[in-house]
């Protein structure tokens, strides 16, 4: 059970080594400018191996589950599916549900794991293989592994890096399933909510190292912005200065597009993007579109 394309490479490690008899996923969506239905990355995947995929909403009808029984699975595996499941869901496989969670939990449970670990300065994550219970990323845990988080790495890229390692260790843990002790969860835990669209604009009066670390956790997707002469303008790439101002948060410093953040501190745009507008090096960018220095972001 999965969606997007972070878990793809656990599909395919299982398509390799096991009998995976079905494949539930989200339901195609319309997507892109000519809102074309769209299949998810797992289902696209599923049926170049021929594989039955099945797309209900949720579990709340009993002819949803009873197809699920009718499968006779002995165990579910769960990578980012999108979709809550129920006890009566849980209860079905004879090895249980088996999730790979993008955390190193209890940290961050929740829907955005990976995105909120960057937002927060993290400096390392991992994956979390953990058993499935009614709770929200509550079950026990089987398997855990770090990853170190770069400085500048993007969402995208971390994504991609935990997607791998994920795959790797789900495989890890269906050979090793026998011998491995499962350890309770503390209660000493942290969330990982969904994003709100508002998080997405730059709050100058933020530290620059907070904003960096904003611009890395939204891209490649929904990426963050700022309004500059009721432009919006998207933000791909950013980097620190290793200097201070007494400029007031958000007065663009120089032609290269320092901006004074919080508390004195600066950030460097190094790519941008009109809305409709291919991504740009900030160079290429004040070719066509003018900064004025002085001018403060917030006006």
């Amino acid at each position: 059970m999965g969606t997007p394309d972070f878990s793809v490479p656990a599909l395919l490690n299982l398509i390799n080594n096991y009998n995976v008899i079905g494949v539930y996923t989200k339901e195609p969506k319309p997507q892109g400018r000519k809102m074309i239905l769209t299949k998810s990355p797992v289902n696209i995947t599923a049926e170049k191996f021929n594989i039955p995929v099945f797309t209900p909403k949720n579990f709340k009808k009993e002819e949803t589950v009873e197809q699920l029984k009718n499968l006779h699975p002995d165990i579910i595996i769960v990578a980012a599916y999108g979709i809550i499941l129920p006890q009566t869901v849980l209860d079905i496989p004879s090895l249980g549900c088996i999730n790979i969670h993008a955390s190193l939990l209890p940290n961050l449970r929740g829907a955005n794991p990976i995105q909120r670990s960057i937002l927060n300065g993290d400096s390392k994550t991992g994956i979390t293989i953990m058993k499935m219970d009614a709770g929200m990323d509550t079950g026990d845990m089987l398997l855990k592994e770090e990853i170190e988080i770069d400085d500048n790495i993007t969402y995208g890229d971390l994504e991609n890096k935990m997607s791998e390692l994920g795959a790797k260790m789900i495989l890890e843990y269906l050979e090793k399933k026998d011998s491995i002790i499962p350890q309770k969860q503390i209660d000493n835990f942290t969330l990982a909510p969904k994003l709100d669209k508002e998080e997405s604009k730059i709050n100058w009066q933020n530290s620059a190292g907070k904003i960096h670390n904003l611009v890395r956790g939204l891209m490649p997707s929904p990426k963050a912005y700022f309004i500059h002469n009721d432009t919006q303008i998207k933000v791909l790439k950013t980097s620190l200065i290793n200097e201070t101002t007494n400029q007031p948060a958000g007065t663009i410093l120089t032609n290269d597009l320092q901006i004074a953040c919080g508390n004195g501190s600066i950030i460097k745009i190094e790519e941008l993007q009109k809305s409709g507008g291919n991504p740009l090096t900030t160079k290429a960018f004040i070719n066509g579109y003018k900064f004025e220095i002085g001018k403060n972001l917030n006006d």
